[in-house]
């Protein structure tokens, strides 16, 4: 029986595409002084920022530098591009009226998340928050996941771990999860596959309601 449901926040709760973007472009010009591309942008979705930046130079101290401006230029953005995504209220609302229980795991700092579930007037919904603050490894591991459902008080096969990265699928199904994907995502589908292909696509949140009412999901095996 599914009890709850673990959500990434960037890109599946949160519209925040064009802000990641727009920060990383900035901070890799100023920093390194060159241009970088949407494609290998994206290709960095779902890591914690050091990791994103560790693609880009292997310098520590740079890597440093990279995240402070990184951070500054994105909360200079946050506020007046953040959006949410159709659907969402509703299924999670839906969602917590069926009694199920929500987590939200992400690669963000803790205060950044909790920033931005206040700007879309979702943060009394959420029973846990599972950050970068809260890890010793982020996504693809499973730390992350582990965590949330531990802190639900619930087993890795009671929840549903839901992303729009394949980091996110790959962190789900090590931790023992089943798993599903957002449609809506920015990422090329070509590199959902092998351990990062979903159990199952959304259109929309909301359609986790009917998926758990009508047992669609099986359980795993302890």
């Amino acid at each position: 029986m599914i009890k709850g449901i673990l959500f990434d926040f960037d890109g599946t709760i949160a519209d925040t595409t064009e802000i990641i973007l727009t920060a990383f472009a900035y901070t890799v010009k100023t920093c390194l002084h060159r241009e970088t591309t949407r494609e290998e942008m994206l290709a960095t979705f779902g890591l914690v920022i050091h990791d994103a930046f560790y693609m880009y130079t292997h310098d520590e101290a740079k890597i440093t530098e990279m995240r402070n401006i990184y951070r500054a230029e994105h909360n200079r953005l946050h506020d007046e591009m953040i959006k949410i995504f159709p659907g969402v209220r509703k299924g999670i609302d839906k969602l917590k009226k069926q009694g199920i229980r929500i987590g939200i795991v992400t690669s963000k700092k803790s205060p950044m998340l909790k920033h931005g579930l206040s700007c879309l007037g979702l943060l009394d919904y959420v029973d846990v928050m599972v950050c970068a603050d809260d890890v010793i490894n982020g996504k693809p591991d499973p730390e992350p996941m582990r965590i949330a459902a531990n802190k639900l008080g619930l087993f890795a096969y009671e929840c549903i771990a839901v992303g729009d990265s394949p980091f996110d699928i790959m962190s789900g199904k090590r931790a023992g999860m089943q798993t599903f994907a957002v449609n809506y995502t920015d990422l090329d589908k070509k590199r959902f596959v092998g351990e990062g292909e979903p159990d199952g696509w959304l259109n929309s949140l909301d359609e986790l309601v009917d998926i758990i009412k009508n047992n669609f999901i099986e359980e795993v095996s302890k």
